[in-house]
């Protein structure tokens, strides 16, 4: 463990408390999994629980952690596929609840205010190229060479959809893609039909919607995406077909 900083608050953490605290999770080139300060939780396993009684309110430090010895399902979520020998993890600790102290914080949680400041908070620390574009953030990966998307035309899009916690929750067939009319409503999301505005064929970007530009307040159809939830795209324009009269 490496301790960056620390409180001289006799905070500590109690069996059974529940957890405000950011954390991230690094292979020591990419974010693995990120996990902001409103989403509470209790430590479940052996190596949180390690982690959290070495901790007191306001401190923050980074763990060195064996790959080896790491279950995968971190936080019941399963991870992409480790391939680093040793992994970091970043905490950031903000406060330790009981229970009733941990429901009246959700309760008078703020879910704007929370959702500008994980934006903000995501876009510096993981993708600070992005440039903002009608309400899109917005990083070019790859520029591409060929034609570029305008309204009305038939576009092969590939895409990979991700909770800011770096989890997937959606994507094309690795052999395949969505083939829908460009700027016809309700074929994909707001943002993304904001964020392939002008791109060009071959290109490929990563992107980040807020969630009014995406599942909104109620959150998907299927419930897959829970309300009010921001989300990242990764884009790649594989085919525009352009109509006769466009």
């Amino acid at each position: 463990m490496q301790l960056l900083s620390f409180d001289e608050s006799e905070n500590s953490y109690k069996n059974n408390q529940y957890i405000s605290a950011t954390l991230q999770l690094f292979d020591g080139k990419n974010l693995l999994y990120s996990r902001f300060y409103h989403q509470t939780f209790k430590p479940e396993n052996e190596l949180l629980q390690q982690i959290f009684n070495n901790l007191t309110v306001g401190d923050s430090a980074i763990f060195f952690i064996d790959a080896t010895e790491f279950n995968s399902n971190f936080f019941e979520i399963k991870l992409p596929t480790i391939t680093s020998n040793q992994l970091f993890l970043y905490v950031k600790v903000y406060h330790y609840f009981d229970e009733k102290e941990n429901k009246h914080f959700l309760e008078n949680l703020d879910s704007d205010l929370i959702e500008y400041q994980y934006l903000d908070f995501y876009i510096k620390n993981v993708v600070p190229t992005a440039i903002k574009k009608n309400g899109v953030y917005v990083a070019i990966i790859e520029k591409g060479n060929g034609e570029t998307v305008k309204k009305n035309d038939i576009i092969q899009l590939k895409y990979k959809g991700y909770f800011l916690n770096h989890v997937l929750f959606d994507e094309t067939p690795e052999d395949g893609f969505l083939e829908f009319e460009y700027g016809t409503p309700n074929q994909v999301i707001r943002g993304i039909e904001i964020a392939i505005k002008d791109m060009k064929v071959g290109e490929k970007s990563k992107i980040i919607i807020p969630s009014h530009l995406a599942f909104g307040v109620g959150g998907s159809s299927t419930g897959r995406i829970p309300p009010a939830t921001p989300v990242m795209y990764e884009l790649e324009i594989v085919k525009i077909n352009k109509l006769k009269n466009n």
